[in-house]
Parts: C-alpha cells; structure tokens; sequence
C-alpha cells in the first residue's frame, strides 16, 4: 500500500526529514519558505510513501493569477538550488515512476497547471545515478 501526504507545517516536514535522516538545508522548510515570499507562493511538503521506499518533494505553489486565463490556477516550483526529489528506498527508478503518477494526480486535483522543478546537477534529479 501506498500514501501521498502533503504538509503546509514547518515542524511536520521537519520531522519527517529527521525521520528518514534527510539533512540538507535545501529541503527544509526554513529555506522552502525563503523562496515562497520571493516567488509569492506557499509551500507546501510532499511525502510519497510505498513498498518501494519514501520520496520527499518541497514545493512552491505559486498562483498564476496575474496572468490572463491564470485565476484560480497554479504553478509548483521548486526552491531555488533545491535537488529534485528525495528518495529513500531498495528501488529508486521504480519508487520515482510510482511518485511521478501520484504527484500528477494530486497537481491536477489541485488546479496546478505546470511543474518547474530546478534540479541541482549534482543530484541528477534525485533519481538514481
């Protein structure tokens, strides 16, 4: 069985990271809503649970009402620098196919219209070298 879970919560997040031994400042919540103000959204904590492992995933969601048809809707957008999602687990290529389906099911359900994820190069995405 599988779970998505998403938190608005700093302390949430942060405990979750801890759980799983995440670290690094570029996927703490601190860092997350830094980039949240300069780019006018909210952030919100993306955990992705299965068999496989677990995925966590720091978004931005960033209303696009500004734009002419954007009322109501959204973008997601990574922090700044931030490393693409990160996984834990036996088997990453398969845990990051199932995270992919459940985070474009939950994007929909959300109005979030496009997905900019800044990927370090160093992180290749999260996914697997």
């Amino acid at each position: 069985m599988s779970s998505f879970e998403i938190t608005p919560d700093d302390e949430t997040w942060s405990a979750w990271l801890a759980r799983s031994g995440v670290d690094d400042v570029y996927y703490s919540a601190a860092y997350a809503r830094i980039w949240a103000r300069e780019e006018q959204g909210t952030f919100v904590g993306v955990r992705y649970e299965s068999p496989s492992g677990r995925i966590f995933y720091p978004l931005l969601l960033v209303p696009l009402d500004s734009l002419p048809g954007g009322s109501g809707l959204f973008e997601a957008r990574t922090p700044y620098d931030f490393g693409g999602p990160w996984g834990v687990g036996s088997d990453l290529h398969g845990l990051h196919r199932e995270f992919r389906e459940a985070l474009i099911d939950w994007l929909r359900s959300r109005d979030v219209v496009s997905e900019f994820a800044r990927i370090h190069p160093l992180r290749k995405g999260g996914q697997p070298a």
